[in-house]
C-alpha cells in the first residue's frame, strides 16, 4: 500500500557493482538476450529483486545476489560492492545488509561488468 506517510520522504539510494560471469550461447557482452537484446535479465534481477522489497523491509546481499543467480544466462555474479544512503549522508558500504531509513529503496547506479564464462 501507498499512504502518505510512505510518500513523505524520498528513498534511499543504492549503489551496486556486479562482475557476473556469462553464458555466450545466451548473452552478449552488453549481458542482452541474443533472442532478444531488449532484454538484460540481471539487471532485471537486480530491478525486480529492489522493487519488490517490502516496505521497511531490509535488503540481503545474499538474497539479492541468489536473484541475480537466477537470472537467464547467468553463471556467476559476484558482488563487488554495495553502498546506500539516506538523503545527503555520503554512501556507506553495506556488508551483510542494509535496513533503510526512508523504508524504501531505489537504484542510484547498477554497474554490471559482463565477463564471457568459459
Amino acid at each position: 500500500g501507498t499512504n502518505s506517510l510512505e510518500k513523505s520522504q524520498e528513498p534511499d539510494d543504492l549503489k551496486l557493482v556486479y562482475r557476473v560471469y556469462y553464458d555466450p550461447l545466451v548473452l552478449n557482452s552488453t549481458g542482452k538476450l541474443l533472442t532478444d537484446t531488449d532484454v538484460e535479465p540481471a539487471k532485471e534481477a537486480v530491478e525486480s529483486y529492489i522493487a519488490n522489497l517490502p516496505f521497511n523491509g531490509e535488503l540481503v546481499l545474499t538474497q539479492l545476489t541468489d536473484a541475480v543467480q537466477q537470472a537467464v544466462g547467468v553463471k556467476n555474479p559476484v558482488l563487488l560492492s554495495a553502498e546506500a544512503r539516506y538523503g545527503v549522508i555520503p554512501f556507506t558500504t553495506i556488508n551483510d545488509a542494509y535496513l533503510t531509513d526512508s523504508g524504501q529503496l531505489s537504484i542510484d547506479t547498477l554497474t554490471i561488468n559482463y565477463i564471457p564464462a568459459s
